[in-house]
C-alpha cells in the first residue's frame, strides 16, 4: 500500500462537504512525465525542470464526471500473469487543445494535501451533445507495452537471464520498473521465437506468469510486480469500517492452489508440483519452450511456492474512496455473518467530492482445468507429446521443434491418418479410408503420390526408379529388363538397342518391320517376295537366291534393263554404280606401287580382251 499520513486518511474517509474536506482535482499535462517513486506529496513525482504544457481544474472539469477502474485480473478467477492497464474517463468543458496522445498527472488536493492519483495517456478525446463538453479516456503506461517488438527480440544476444530480458524489454518500451528481485530471474532464457510480430504486453505477461506474480502499473507510473498474499483467517487486511450496505458475499471459500501442471500446449503431457486436486496450469509459456523435464519441474516448484495456498471470499464492497489501497491488497469487513476476509481483485473509483470506492473479487469454488495466459506465437524450441482419445477421434502427436521434427498418428471412424513433417522443409502422410489407400512425399514444390484405389492404381512422381532382379528404370529414365513385351505393346522411341527383336510389327520411321513387310527408307519386301527386297519405284531389286529375276543372286537395276548376277563380276557392279549407263568398254590403268606389272584391259558387257578381274585393287585407278 502507499504510504499517506493518517490525517490525510482522514479527510478521505469524512463524508463532510464542508470547505476543509472539499477536493479539487487538477490535470497536468506535460511534454514528459519523469515520475519518482513517490505518491505523497504529490509534488515530488517530477523534476521541477518538468514544464507543465496545459493544466486543467475543477473549474473545467463535469463536476461527479470522474471514473477510474482497476484490475489485477479481470476475469473470473485469478489468471497469473495478467497485466492490465487502468482505465480513467473524465468530462472538461471549454478545452479547446487536443490531447489527444498527450500523457498528464491526475492529483487531487484536500486541505492543502496534494495526494497523486495516476499518471495517464489520451486515447480519445470526443465532443459530446453539449458541444462545450469533451469526455477524456486514458489509460495508463501499460498501453507502452502494447507494441511491436519482434525487432527488439531478434537483436537479443540469448541466452540470457530472465532479469537482463525483463530489463531490456522495459528499456525498450520506456517503462520504468520497480526494484524487485524475481523467483527466477536467474533463469536462463533462450532465443525460442523467430516471429514476424511480437507483442510487448504478451512477453511482460509470460514474464509475469512464470513468475506467479501480475504486472500492474502504479500510480507513479512505474511497473509494479504484485503478488497475492493469503486472506485466511490469520492475515490482517485494511479494515474497512464503513461501507454501503448490504455488501455482497459468497458462501463458499475460493479453493488455495495445490498443484501446478507446466504444458508446452494444450494436450500436452506436462511435468507437474505439488498434490492434485485444485491444479493450475501454465500453458504456451514460450519462456519455458526448450526446457528439459528436469527444469521444468524445479521450474513448476519455485511457481508454486507462490501461488499455491491463496484462499479468499468472493465479495463486493462500496466504501468511501482509498487512495492508499492498491489491487493486490487484503481487506476486511464485519457482517451479521462474522468478518469477511478478501482482497481487491478488482476495482471501480467514481465521483469527485463524494468519491465512492467499489471494490470487488471473484472466483469459483475450485479450478477444473485452469489454463494461464494463452499466446498464439510460433514455438521454435521444445518438445512436446500430444494424447487425444474421446467418442470422436483418438490420436498421438509428437515434438521435437528444435530439431524441427512432428510426427502425428489419428484415427476416425472413417479415416485413419499418419504424418511426419521436418517443418517447412519436408513431409509425408498415409491416409487410409474404405476407399482408398493414399501416400505422398513431398518436398518444397516437388511430390511423389501413391494412390491405391478398388479400380485403380495411380501413380504420380517427379521421377521414378526401380531396381528388381529383372526390371531396372533410373532416374533418367533408362531401362533394362528381361522376358517378353506381350498383348499389343507398342514400343516409342528414337533409338532401339537389342540382339533379338520378336514381335509382331516396328516402326521407327525410316524401318518398320510387320508380318506383311519390310521397310527400310525407300526399299521394301513383302513376306512372300522370296528374300527380294526392292525400292518402292521398283527400279532396283535385290535377289538373295531364285525369284522373279531368275536362279541365284542377282541386283537388277532397270536403267537399260542391266542385270548383275551369276558371271556378272564385281568390276562391272562398281564401274556401272560410279558410271552410270553401261558403256561396253573402259580402260584401267594401274600406276601406283603394287600395280606396275597389271596389264591394260579392255572390258565389254560379255566380251573381254584378257580376263576381267575378280576384284578392283583400292590402289588403282578407272581411267576415262
Amino acid at each position: 500500500m502507499a504510504i499517506i499520513p493518517d490525517t490525510v486518511k482522514d479527510l478521505f474517509l469524512n463524508d463532510s462537504t464542508s470547505i476543509k474536506y472539499r477536493k479539487n482535482f487538477k490535470l497536468s499535462f506535460f511534454d514528459k512525465l519523469l515520475p519518482s517513486p513517490d505518491l505523497y506529496p504529490s509534488s515530488a513525482v517530477f523534476p521541477s525542470n518538468n514544464e507543465q504544457t496545459l493544466v486543467i481544474e475543477n473549474d473545467k472539469i463535469v463536476t461527479e464526471s470522474l471514473k477510474i477502474i482497476e484490475s489485477l485480473s479481470s476475469s473470473e478467477d485469478l489468471i497469473f500473469g495478467s497485466c492490465e492497464s487502468s482505465q480513467l474517463e473524465i468530462m472538461v468543458a471549454d478545452v479547446d487543445y487536443d490531447v489527444t496522445g498527450a500523457e498528464f498527472t491526475l492529483t487531487v488536493d484536500i486541505n492543502n494535501n496534494d495526494v497523486l492519483l495516476g499518471s495517464y495517456i489520451v486515447k480519445s478525446f470526443i465532443r459530446q451533445s453539449n458541444r462545450r463538453i469533451r469526455k477524456i479516456t486514458a489509460y495508463d503506461r501499460m498501453i507502452f507495452f502494447n507494441t511491436d517488438v519482434a525487432n527488439w527480440y531478434k537483436d537479443l544476444s540469448f541466452p540470457m537471464t530472465l532479469k537482463k530480458f525483463r530489463d531490456s524489454l522495459c528499456e525498450y518500451v520506456g517503462v520504468i520498473q520497480e526494484n524487485i528481485t524475481l523467483p527466477l530471474d536467474s533463469m536462463l532464457v533462450e532465443k525460442t521465437l523467430d516471429p514476424k510480430v511480437l507483442s510487448g504486453l504478451d512477453v511482460l505477461k509470460t514474464i509475469c506468469e512464470i513468475n506467479g506474480c501480475f504486472g500492474h502499473i502504479n500510480r507513479t507510473g512505474n511497473l509494479q510486480y504484485i503478488f497475492v498474499g493469503s486472506f485466511d483467517d490469520s492475515s490482517n487486511g485494511e479494515q474497512i469500517e464503513k461501507y454501503k450496505s448490504p455488501a455482497t458475499y459468497e458462501d463458499y471459500i475460493v479453493s488455495g492452489i495445490t498443484g501446478l501442471t507446466i504444458k508446452n500446449e494444450d494436450g500436452d503431457i506436462g511435468v507437474s508440483a505439488g498434490k492434485a486436486g485444485n491444479t493450475y496450469t501454465i500453458s504456451e509459456n514460450f519462456l519455458l519452450f526448450g526446457k528439459s523435464a528436469k527444469d521444468l519441474t524445479q521450474i513448476a516448484n519455485t511457481i508454486l511456492g507462490k501461488i499455491s495456498g491463496k484462499t479468499y471470499r468472493p465479495a463486493k464492497i462500496e466504501c468511501n474512496f482509498r487512495p492508499w489501497l492498491d489491487v493486490g491488497t487484503s481487506i476486511d469487513f464485519n457482517t451479521n455473518d462474522g468478518k469477511i476476509k478478501t482482497f481487491v481483485m478488482k476495482r471501480e473509483i467514481s465521483g469527485m467530492q463524494r468519491m465512492r470506492d467499489s471494490i470487488e473479487a471473484t472466483g469459483y469454488p475450485a479450478r477444473e482445468d485452469t489454463f494461464g495466459i494463452n499466446t498464439e506465437i510460433l514455438q521454435l524450441k521444445g518438445k512436446a507429446a500430444f494424447l487425444t482419445k474421446n467418442a470422436e477421434e483418438v490420436s498421438a502427436k509428437l515434438i521435437d521443434v528444435e530439431k524441427n521434427v512432428e510426427a502425428q498418428f489419428k484415427m476416425t471412424a472413417e479415416q485413419i491418418s499418419s504424418t511426419v513433417k521436418r517443418l517447412s522443409e519436408a513431409e509425408s502422410s498415409i491416409k487410409q479410408t474404405a476407399e482408398k489407400i493414399e501416400l505422398k512425399v513431398s518436398k518444397g514444390e516437388i511430390s511423389s503420390a501413391l494412390s491405391l484405389e478398388s479400380d485403380k492404381v495411380t501413380l504420380t512422381s517427379n521421377r521414378l526408379i526401380v531396381d528388381s532382379t529383372n526390371f531396372k528404370l533410373d532416374g533418367n529414365g533408362n531401362a533394362s529388363f528381361s522376358g517378353n513385351i506381350t498383348a499389343g505393346a507398342t514400343i516409342t522411341g528414337a533409338t532401339m538397342r537389342a540382339g533379338f527383336i520378336d514381335g509382331t510389327e516396328i516402326d521407327i520411321g525410316t524401318f518398320h518391320v510387320s508380318n506383311d513387310v519390310i521397310k527400310l527408307g525407300d526399299f521394301y519386301s513383302l513376306n512372300d517376295d522370296n528374300g527380294v527386297f526392292r525400292s518402292q519405284d521398283k527400279n532396283i531389286i535385290i535377289q538373295a537366291d531364285g525369284g522373279e529375276l531368275g536362279s541365284g543372286a542377282k541386283i537388277r537395276v532397270r536403267n537399260g534393263d542391266v542385270i548383275f548376277g551369276s558371271g556378272y563380276s564385281l568390276l562391272e557392279l562398281y564401274r556401272y554404280v560410279h558410271y552410270g549407263d553401261w558403256d561396253p568398254c573402259k580402260t584401267y590403268s594401274c600406276f601406283t606401287d603394287g600395280c606396275d606389272d597389271c596389264s591394260r584391259y579392255t572390258c565389254s558387257q560379255g566380251d573381254c580382251t584378257g580376263d576381267c578381274p575378280d576384284e578392283i585393287p583400292i590402289e588403282c585407278d578407272i581411267l576415262e
